[in-house]
């Protein structure tokens, strides 16, 4: 998938897909997707967040996720350590 297809899953797919294309903008290593992974890390499921997390960090942008963003509850993981903080 483009980059532009990539950003049009990551905010309007289904939940499987906007977790794909969470997990693949960071594959694909376009800068450009930073914005919308950001975005992503307020998605209600937690799949698409931890995604967006991790890609942050293989874009080097992981400055962009506050650390601990999303661990108080105990119930998900630290969204700041996947993003390599």
């Amino acid at each position: 998938m483009t980059l532009e297809q990539l950003l049009s899953e990551i905010k309007n797919g289904s939940g499987m897909n906007r977790i794909d294309a969470a997990r693949e903008l960071g594959k694909l290593g376009d800068k450009g997707a930073t914005d919308a992974l950001i975005a992503a890390l307020k998605d209600p499921s937690m799949g698409v967040r931890n995604n967006s997390a991790f890609s942050l960090g293989e874009l080097g942008a992981s400055g962009a996720v506050p650390w601990g963003m999303g661990g108080c509850s105990g119930k998900q993981p630290d969204i700041g350590r996947l993003a390599g903080r």
